[in-house]
């Protein structure tokens, strides 16, 4: 996977499963902690993205030596 690949797939994590998962959660979760949860997920599948994205940019170089 090269880096906009990689790109592309860390925006649409983010972007599609972020509001899902919040919807999912909004029926477990007290009303007060929407906001929190909502924030937080989109931290943590950001930092999934970032994850990804970095690791296909180490893959890509390691590979072109």
């Amino acid at each position: 996977m090269d880096i906009t690949n990689a790109n592309i797939t860390a925006a649409a994590i983010v972007g599609f499963l972020s509001p899902v998962s919040v919807q999912v959660g909004k029926r477990f979760i007290p009303q007060s902690w929407t906001e929190i949860y909502s924030v937080a997920i989109s931290a943590l599948l950001a930092v999934i993205g970032v994850t990804q994205t970095v690791y296909a940019t180490v893959n890509t170089a390691a590979s072109s030596t």
